[in-house]
């Protein structure tokens, strides 16, 4: 199923950690230790899905 960032932010940290465990990728290792933001992150990032931290770290850019 595919998510949206908006969605994952509805959903339990077990929920995620349960979702972050079926996904092969380097940024959700060690998903069993991470907290709800830090799963958002990772999983959104895994899964190639936009997310708010991508906009402040673009604005963090523009202003460098």
């Amino acid at each position: 199923m595919a998510f949206t960032f908006e969605e994952l932010k509805h959903i339990t940290v077990v929920e995620l950690r349960e979702i972050a465990k079926g996904i092969e990728h380097d940024a959700v290792q060690g998903y069993t230790q991470m907290n709800k933001e830090h799963l958002l992150v990772a999983i959104s990032k895994a899964l190639g899905i936009q997310h708010e931290h991508h906009d402040v770290q673009r604005l963090c850019e523009m202003r460098q």
